[in-house]
Protein backbone atom coordinates (compact mmCIF):
# COMPACT_ATOMS: atom_id res chain seq x y z
CA UNK A 1 0.00 0.00 0.00
CA UNK A 2 1.22 3.51 -0.76
CA UNK A 3 1.82 6.08 1.92
CA UNK A 4 -0.11 9.28 1.14
CA UNK A 5 3.14 11.22 1.68
CA UNK A 6 4.58 9.70 -1.53
CA UNK A 7 2.10 11.69 -3.62
CA UNK A 8 4.50 14.62 -3.81
CA UNK A 9 4.53 15.71 -7.48
CA UNK A 10 1.86 18.02 -8.81
CA UNK A 11 0.69 17.20 -12.33
CA UNK A 12 -1.89 18.54 -14.75
CA UNK A 13 -4.17 16.04 -16.50
CA UNK A 14 -5.80 17.14 -19.77
CA UNK A 15 -8.45 15.52 -21.95
CA UNK A 16 -8.21 15.62 -25.73
CA UNK A 17 -11.14 17.19 -27.55
CA UNK A 18 -12.03 16.45 -31.18
CA UNK A 19 -13.19 19.43 -33.24
CA UNK A 20 -14.29 19.78 -36.87
CA UNK A 21 -13.25 22.81 -38.90
CA UNK A 22 -15.29 24.55 -41.62
CA UNK A 23 -13.76 22.34 -44.33
CA UNK A 24 -14.78 19.14 -42.54
CA UNK A 25 -11.30 18.32 -41.29
CA UNK A 26 -11.00 16.82 -37.83
CA UNK A 27 -8.44 18.16 -35.39
CA UNK A 28 -7.53 17.08 -31.91
CA UNK A 29 -6.86 19.70 -29.23
CA UNK A 30 -6.25 19.66 -25.52
CA UNK A 31 -9.23 21.28 -23.82
CA UNK A 32 -8.86 23.75 -20.97
CA UNK A 33 -12.33 22.95 -19.64
CA UNK A 34 -11.49 19.31 -18.98
CA UNK A 35 -8.12 19.72 -17.26
CA UNK A 36 -7.45 19.36 -13.54
CA UNK A 37 -4.50 19.35 -11.16
CA UNK A 38 -3.64 16.33 -9.07
CA UNK A 39 -0.92 15.04 -6.75
CA UNK A 40 0.89 11.94 -7.99
CA UNK A 41 3.52 9.38 -7.07
CA UNK A 42 5.91 9.24 -10.05
CA UNK A 43 7.92 6.16 -10.96
CA UNK A 44 10.30 6.15 -13.94
CA UNK A 45 10.14 2.66 -15.47
CA UNK A 46 12.29 2.46 -18.58
CA UNK A 47 13.83 4.39 -21.38
CA UNK A 48 15.51 3.67 -24.69
CA UNK A 49 17.11 5.60 -27.50
CA UNK A 50 17.60 4.45 -31.10
CA UNK A 51 19.90 6.06 -33.66
CA UNK A 52 18.59 5.23 -37.14
CA UNK A 53 20.43 7.00 -39.97
CA UNK A 54 20.06 10.74 -39.26
CA UNK A 55 17.22 10.37 -36.77
CA UNK A 56 17.43 9.79 -33.02
CA UNK A 57 14.25 8.54 -31.37
CA UNK A 58 13.86 8.30 -27.61
CA UNK A 59 11.02 6.71 -25.65
CA UNK A 60 10.59 6.93 -21.89
CA UNK A 61 7.98 5.02 -19.85
CA UNK A 62 6.75 6.62 -16.64
CA UNK A 63 3.94 5.59 -14.28
CA UNK A 64 1.94 8.22 -12.41
CA UNK A 65 -0.18 6.93 -9.51
CA UNK A 66 -3.05 9.13 -8.34
CA UNK A 67 -5.88 8.65 -5.90
CA UNK A 68 -9.04 7.51 -7.67
CA UNK A 69 -11.60 9.25 -5.49
CA UNK A 70 -13.15 12.15 -7.44
CA UNK A 71 -15.27 12.16 -10.58
CA UNK A 72 -12.42 13.80 -12.54
CA UNK A 73 -9.95 11.10 -11.55
CA UNK A 74 -12.36 8.28 -12.32
CA UNK A 75 -12.98 9.55 -15.85
CA UNK A 76 -9.30 9.38 -16.93
CA UNK A 77 -8.75 6.70 -19.59
CA UNK A 78 -6.00 5.69 -22.00
CA UNK A 79 -5.41 7.36 -25.39
CA UNK A 80 -7.70 10.31 -24.67
CA UNK A 81 -5.89 12.00 -21.80
CA UNK A 82 -2.35 13.24 -21.27
CA UNK A 83 -0.24 14.35 -18.33
CA UNK A 84 1.58 17.66 -18.25
CA UNK A 85 4.57 17.23 -15.96
CA UNK A 86 6.61 20.32 -15.07
CA UNK A 87 10.36 20.00 -15.60
CA UNK A 88 10.90 22.90 -13.19
CA UNK A 89 8.88 23.16 -9.97
CA UNK A 90 6.07 25.70 -10.36
CA UNK A 91 6.50 25.92 -14.13
CA UNK A 92 3.66 27.43 -16.13
CA UNK A 93 5.22 27.87 -19.57
CA UNK A 94 4.82 25.12 -22.21
CA UNK A 95 8.56 24.94 -22.89
CA UNK A 96 9.26 23.91 -19.29
CA UNK A 97 6.80 20.99 -19.33
CA UNK A 98 6.89 17.44 -20.62
CA UNK A 99 3.77 15.88 -22.13
CA UNK A 100 3.11 12.21 -21.45
CA UNK A 101 0.53 10.26 -23.46
CA UNK A 102 -1.51 7.92 -21.25
CA UNK A 103 -1.28 4.47 -22.87
CA UNK A 104 -2.76 2.33 -20.10
CA UNK A 105 -4.61 2.52 -16.80
CA UNK A 106 -4.49 0.17 -13.80
CA UNK A 107 -6.95 0.50 -10.94
CA UNK A 108 -6.00 -1.09 -7.62
CA UNK A 109 -6.34 -0.85 -3.87
CA UNK A 110 -9.41 -1.44 -1.73
CA UNK A 111 -12.53 -0.01 -3.36
CA UNK A 112 -10.43 1.00 -6.38
CA UNK A 113 -8.68 3.65 -4.30
CA UNK A 114 -5.68 4.21 -6.59
CA UNK A 115 -5.21 4.58 -10.33
CA UNK A 116 -1.84 4.05 -12.03
CA UNK A 117 -1.53 5.90 -15.33
CA UNK A 118 0.95 4.18 -17.63
CA UNK A 119 2.46 6.81 -19.90
CA UNK A 120 4.95 7.26 -22.68
CA UNK A 121 7.09 10.23 -23.65
CA UNK A 122 8.20 9.95 -27.27
CA UNK A 123 10.55 12.58 -28.66
CA UNK A 124 9.65 12.11 -32.34
CA UNK A 125 5.89 11.85 -32.31
CA UNK A 126 3.09 14.29 -31.69
CA UNK A 127 1.29 12.61 -28.75
CA UNK A 128 -2.28 13.07 -29.98
CA UNK A 129 -4.04 10.04 -31.44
Amino acid sequence: MLDIGKFDRQILIQEGVTTTDTMGGVSYEWGDETEFNDWAFVEWKSGKSDDDQDKIQSVMSVEFTIRNVSTNQQSVTANRWRIVFPVAIGSTTPFENQYYTITGVTIWGGREKYKTLITELNTNEFPIK
